[in-house]
């Protein structure tokens, strides 16, 4: 058997143990929306070419469709029910096959992740939620939330040893995101704020693109134009086995290691969001400002800062040092 049929071989089974869970119900979570007909739990989609580029995108919890998609979410929950009273591979191809229909016309690519712009197609991502039950009036509860990560989502990620996961929204990534890095998986995540300015989320979407791409082999990069980097909020490394998040000590770390492969004045200023003043700011003046904050505040300057020496660093040394930092910090 194949690699690729071996890992397809038993997701009937995985996908059945989902659909039929009972761990949780509205005893333990009030807003819990679960009967045996229309609100099933909800597995997730697996492409059939997954294995090509292995993106995950991972979500909060179902939404209930709009009208015009009643009719086929109809469809798609009785294809769950029967795959669930029936786990077998032709149950499961049914479904698939109505997925490859009803997935599309989901926001979750039409609206939040930049499918296209990643030189993606749906059949190379994997899609599921981090609780796989719909809720009314409110998102899942703490209880909901550990039992379905520990139950599904956690097993499902060692299944799929994704190469970066993709959170839809920072629901999903504050409480996924501890899994995902335990297993030393890249992340980050689509901003969803609905405060957030057109101009914002445009570049939150380029961010996010950058960096699926800079994840991907680079000649599927390289196919669907030009390679953008770009830092990210919230992205494992291998180099320190956690998020970076917005502390300080995590800057003053990577400016260390920067630093040992001769990274200096003239590569940092670049970064800094005082680039244009005529005294050009030095590393040593941003470290004395890192030993008085204890933490950026999100999304503001200086965090920003600290995300392009993520980028810097991380680039560098997956080029295989052969990167200039001035032209990197450009």
């Amino acid at each position: 058997m194949s690699a690729a049929a071996e890992f397809n071989a038993l997701w009937h089974i995985e996908f059945a143990k989902v659909i039929g869970c009972t761990k949780c119900s509205k005893n333990t979570d009030s807003k819990l929306m679960r009967d045996c007909n229309e609100n099933v739990p909800q597995p997730g989609y697996i492409g059939i070419k997954y294995e090509n580029a292995k993106i995950l995108l991972v979500g909060q919890n179902p939404y209930f469709p709009n009208p015009q998609l009643v009719a086929q979410d109809r469809q798609y929950t009785a294809a769950l029910r029967a795959l669930r009273d029936e786990p077998s591979e032709e149950n499961y191809g049914r479904l698939q096959l109505i997925l490859d229909h009803f997935i599309p016309k989901w926001p979750v690519q039409n609206n939040y992740f930049p499918l296209m712009e990643c030189g993606l197609k749906l059949e190379e991502i994997a899609y599921l939620n981090l609780v796989r039950c719909r809720t009314e009036g409110g998102a899942p509860n703490v209880s909901t939330s550990r039992n379905c990560i520990q139950t599904h989502f956690e097993p499902w990620l060692d299944k799929l040893d994704p190469i970066c996961v993709v959170f839809i929204g920072l629901w999903a990534c504050e409480r996924g995101r501890n899994a995902v890095a335990a297993r030393g998986i890249r992340y980050t995540y689509v901003n969803r704020d609905r405060s957030l300015t057109a101009a914002l989320r445009k570049e939150n979407r380029i961010e996010v693109a950058a960096f699926v791409k800079a994840k991907l082999d680079p000649t599927r990069a390289n196919a669907s134009g030009s390679v953008a980097f770009a830092p990210t909020a919230f992205c494992t490394t291998a180099l320190h086995g956690e998020n970076v998040m917005n502390s300080t000590l995590k800057t003053l770390e990577i400016i260390k290691d920067l630093q040992a492969y001769g990274f200096n004045d003239d590569a940092f200023w670049r970064l800094h969001h005082f680039r244009n003043r005529s005294k050009k700011e030095t590393i040593n003046s941003f470290l004395t400002y890192c030993d008085k904050t204890s933490v950026f505040r999100p999304g503001g300057s200086n965090f920003l800062v600290h995300n392009r020496l993520v980028f810097v660093l991380e680039t560098y040394l997956t080029s295989g040092k052969k990167r200039d930092f001035n032209s990197l910090a450009e």
